[in-house]
């Protein structure tokens, strides 16, 4: 019988890989990030990163009505909070 591999991956490998991914786009579809799934834990760790970053204010969603894409967008004032810190730092050396 032939053995099936499983490739695990962190929740955290998959907060990294959304932000690379999210940081060059202004948004994006879920059914987007999805899709690159490859299979049922895949979508499952996807999701659970991307209610992390949501929780962390560093992404926000949006859906418009019942059934609509949910949107994907990364939270503007995260952006001005971390070009802050990234200055305050640069300072203080």
């Amino acid at each position: 019988p032939k053995a099936k591999i499983k490739e695990a991956i962190s929740i955290q490998e998959k907060i990294n890989h959304l932000q690379t991914i999210l940081g060059r786009q202004i948004e994006t579809k879920l059914s987007d990030l999805i899709k690159s799934a490859k299979n049922k834990d895949d979508v499952i760790i996807t999701f659970l990163a991307l209610l992390e970053l949501i929780k962390q204010q560093i992404f926000t969603a949006h859906q418009e009505a019942l059934f609509d894409e949910v949107l994907i967008k990364r939270n503007a004032e995260a952006d001005i909070d971390a070009e802050n810190h990234a200055v305050t730092n640069a300072t203080a050396s």
